[in-house]
């Protein structure tokens, strides 16, 4: 039984990651802007950019910021070293990632003032 994605992100990387394999981004090709891609995937662009971090760093896509992102790779690269592999994991980090933003955010609107707001 092929693996279920178990979150939005998931699903939007399962996706991605089957239309790159199938060539429907060939490699060196732009991908679609991301309001347009995260439109076509029903997903929040913060969702979107949290799925095309991942790609990159499993070498699928590269990421040239005010250039866009384009496909670098048809499979995922396990020579491709994520540069802080030996201090912790990339599943790892994207767990502690998930679990701060929410606390982050709890925080900045607790101390947010009316002069923030406006």
């Amino acid at each position: 039984m092929k693996n279920v994605p178990h979150t939005v992100t998931d699903a939007a990387i399962a996706t991605i990651r089957e239309r790159i394999e199938a060539s429907v981004y060939p490699v060196g090709s732009l991908l679609l802007a991301q309001r347009q891609l995260s439109e076509e995937l029903a997903i929040s662009r913060a969702s979107l950019r949290e799925v095309l971090t991942t790609l990159e760093a499993l070498g699928m896509l590269h990421i040239r910021p005010g250039k866009g992102v384009y496909v670098s790779s048809t499979q995922a690269s396990s020579t491709h070293a994520w540069r802080f592999a030996d201090q912790a994991s990339l599943p790892d980090t994207y767990q502690i990632r998930f679990t701060l933003e929410g606390f982050v955010a709890l925080l900045a609107a607790h101390s947010i003032g009316d002069d923030d707001i406006d």
